[in-house]
């Protein structure tokens, strides 16, 4: 069962603090309409920074959702930053109401990392993948499985991204390893051996639905 309010979300505590300060600073001075809306305010960077418990998976050779949200493309197309190939790309769509919280969609070790400048278009826009600034994390799922490509895209109000993945680093399916905040998108390139489990308009929850499953040989961790 899920905890939304389990804990806060370490990224989001500046934010939370200087909300709170500046509501209380109004309070003090008697300016007691804004001092009301910093306390809206506080209750909404509370809400969005939840940083929930979540159930993951541990059957071999799953990928789960690395987010909340849902699921607005599944498509096939060649994914030319890291893999060199024909991919399918699942994206998932995060609304500022959804938790922003990342979760690693398979246990692997991070082999490449690349931070590509570029637009702050909406993230539901089908050209968000290619355009938008964004973080690509390439892993190399344990087991054998061919890697994998996640890219934390930054959307029109999202304008940080957040990632505790650097290269050489290794992690399990399920440890949280970032946020953006704000609203946007993730995306997952996965090769052909990855069969897909969503499909469009799916709503997915981070760190417990299925996305795909590797089905040749090994699992991926």
């Amino acid at each position: 069962m899920n905890t939304p309010f389990f804990r806060i979300a370490p990224e989001g505590l500046p934010i939370i603090c200087a909300v709170a300060v500046l509501g209380w600073v109004f309070a003090i001075f008697g300016f007691v309409f804004l001092s009301f809306l910093f306390l809206v305010a506080f209750g909404f960077t509370l809400f969005f920074f939840r940083d929930p418990s979540r159930t993951t998976p541990s059957e071999n050779g799953l990928v789960i959702s690395p987010s909340d949200g849902r699921v607005i493309e599944v498509s096939s197309e060649r994914e030319d930053g890291f893999l060199h190939s024909d991919v399918t790309r699942v994206s998932v769509f995060l609304s500022i109401f959804d938790c922003h919280v990342n979760w690693f969609p398979v246990s692997g070790e991070v082999t490449a990392s690349v931070y590509r400048k570029g637009r702050f278009s909406f993230g539901f826009d089908k050209n968000a993948s290619k355009h938008n600034e964004q973080l690509a994390t390439l892993v190399k799922p344990d087991g054998g499985a061919p890697e994998i490509v996640v890219a934390q895209v930054a959307g029109f109000i999202a304008r940080r991204i957040i990632s505790h993945a650097p290269q050489g680093a290794r992690l399990k399916r399920g440890d949280r390893f970032g946020i953006i905040k704000f609203g946007s998108r993730i995306d997952l390139f996965l090769p052909p051996e990855y069969e897909v489990r969503v499909k469009k308009g799916d709503r997915v929850v981070g760190s417990e639905t299925v996305i795909a499953r590797f089905t040749a040989g090994a699992g991926a961790g």
